[in-house]
């Protein structure tokens, strides 16, 4: 066969934070990492959406960090920049599990010749996975983590690069304020990801103007509301689907889902419960489930913009000639203007995705 299915972790079970620290040994060039995590709820009232729970992976190679996203930054970077929804199930019931899987790709599709991890590069690579199961699901008290990768085996690949993707700033929002943001100049750039998970706000009330230049203003790559963005942009992208399994009252439950943009449920009773729907519509990743009385429902929503998130891809992501080459650049910088009515509790983040050559 070309290809095989490593397992790296074998199931371990953990009932409390932690980092976990895995050497990165496998000789054959890696095109995905993924990580599945089983939380195991303690209760029907949900603490936060699962992908919390991962509070930050990361790829390094001694004092070099090579990758560094959180989960829901994970999430989001992979439905935009390889087209890809990971598996996940958000379930929020009493000893019924919620299911997560976290992808990180290191190429731009699965099985990428050309852009792969070739751990052969690098003195000591590791994976660290910090994780903090009290913090999504319906809290949690137990959790089991697996890691494997997909790796290339009969087939011979020469790697040049890998995809380098790390979480570059957060910040709290000011109110119409701006920010001046320098990027990273070291190698070219596939794509920028903006995200600002709030509860009830849309990604264009959270981060409201973008400005992309180059060297101190003098050209301008990209600038514009992000309400036109999240239609010209946002808008080639499929609709993200959540799965969605949980607890309702006449008064109402806040769930916590996915997309966070022209969110639309369908939903269904379970049991008892004759009529279950959405309370009072708004933006965010907060929905008040409410039924004729107390009960399950189960459904789906469909949406955009998952966890907050708009992409800035540079050109053609899939051709390499095509992405924004900033290592002749003395400066590149992008300008972020809040939204007047920004959650300012919501933190601002920054996403880089680059192409580093070994």
């Amino acid at each position: 066969m070309n290809y095989r299915w490593s397992e790296i972790l074998s199931a371990e079970s953990y009932a409390a934070a932690g980092t976990k620290v895995i050497d990165i040994d496998l000789m054959d060039p890696i095109t995905r990492i993924s990580i599945l995590m089983k939380l195991t709820n303690n209760g029907s009232v949900p603490t936060d959406h699962p992908a919390k729970v991962l509070k930050k992976l990361e790829v390094v190679d001694g004092s070099d960090v090579l990758m560094s996203l959180s989960g829901i930054d994970l999430q989001a970077l992979n439905f935009y920049a390889n087209g890809m929804q990971g598996y996940q199930n958000l379930i929020y019931l009493n000893n019924v599990m919620a299911v997560i899987q976290f992808d990180l790709y290191f190429g731009r599709f699965l099985y990428d010749p050309d852009y792969a991890f070739d751990s052969s590069k690098f003195k000591n690579p590791q994976l660290k996975i910090t994780h903090d199961l009290s913090l999504g699901g319906s809290t949690p008290d137990a959790m089991e983590m697996r890691v494997r990768a997909d790796v290339f085996d009969g087939k011979s690949i020469s790697p040049a690069a890998f995809l380098m993707a790390k979480e570059l700033m957060s910040y709290t929002l000011v109110a119409s304020a701006n920010q001046y943001i320098d990027l990273p100049t070291d190698f070219p750039v596939r794509m920028l990801m903006l995200l600002s998970r709030a509860a009830a706000k849309a990604p264009y009330e959270q981060f409201n103007q973008i400005k992309l230049t180059e060297e101190q203003d003098k050209k301008v790559i990209l600038e514009g509301y992000t309400s036109d963005f999240q239609k010209v942009i946002e808008g080639n992208y499929p609709l993200w689907l959540d799965l969605i399994y949980g607890a309702c009252s006449a008064a109402g439950v806040d769930h916590f889902i996915t997309p966070t943009f022209d969110a639309y449920p369908m939903l269904n009773s379970e049991g008892a419960v004759q009529a279950i729907g959405q309370g009072a519509f708004t933006n965010g990743g907060t929905k008040t489930i409410k039924g004729t009385g107390a009960g399950n429902f189960l459904g789906t929503f469909v949406g955009r913009c998952p966890h907050g998130s708009l992409p800035i891809p540079m050109g053609n992501i899939n051709d390499p000639s095509d992405w924004w080459d900033v290592t002749n650049l003395a400066n590149a910088r992008m300008k972020i203007t809040a939204g007047a009515s920004c959650d300012t509790t919501a933190a601002m983040q920054i996403i880089t995705q680059q192409a580093r050559s070994y």
